[in-house]
């Protein structure tokens, strides 16, 4: 699990690891998005590690295996995330050669969203696997970025080649003057 920031993660990650920002929701997440009997390794700041643990106690989770605090020491070659700015997913907007993914829950999505756009909530994301395009790229977005940035770990695990992330999401969408639908 990678703890980072973000923009941190976007920059290099480890091909296949998922993305849990470490904040105030980081136990929610990883209890609903992590299996319990899973061997945790955690990539985080040396500063965090004590913190990440007591979180992942707290909910029942005590199997780390242990702490990546310097990826550079890792030796291998990290991913980048691929995003997009707000004016490149206007451009695919109700058109067919994209598919756009709001990952925001189900009443968020009603209170409004980007016209067009699918609704999959983060949480049911694996269980949706069929619903997401093989054929055409995929962009995903929630309302900041951070579950962004989750399903984007997530779907580049199982196997989403052709993916994308907005991360300014709806506070930006709504920033810029943009119409939101009900």
């Amino acid at each position: 699990i990678d703890t980072r920031k973000k923009g941190d993660v976007a920059k290099g990650h480890i091909a296949g690891s998922l993305h849990i920002e470490n904040g105030k929701t980081f136990s929610t997440w990883a209890g609903s998005l992590v299996d319990y009997q899973q061997q945790l390794i955690l990539i985080t700041d040396e500063a965090h590690t004590e913190d990440l643990t007591r979180k992942l106690m707290r909910i029942g989770m005590d199997n780390i295996y242990g702490f990546v605090t310097d990826l550079n020491k890792m030796n291998m070659v990290l991913e980048k995330s691929d995003l997009v700015s707000i004016e490149e997913l206007k451009k695919h907007l109700d058109k067919k050669d994209v598919q756009v993914i709001d990952v925001r829950t189900e009443s968020e999505y009603n209170n409004g969203h980007i016209k067009g756009v699918e609704n999959i909530v983060l949480t049911s994301l694996e269980n949706n696997l069929d619903k997401i395009s093989k054929n055409k790229p995929v962009i995903v977005h929630c309302q900041s970025g951070v579950r962004a940035a989750m399903a984007y770990s997530i779907l580049k695990r199982n196997g989403v080649k052709n993916l994308k992330t907005y991360s300014g999401g709806i506070n930006e969408w709504e920033e810029k003057k943009n119409e939101l639908v009900k």
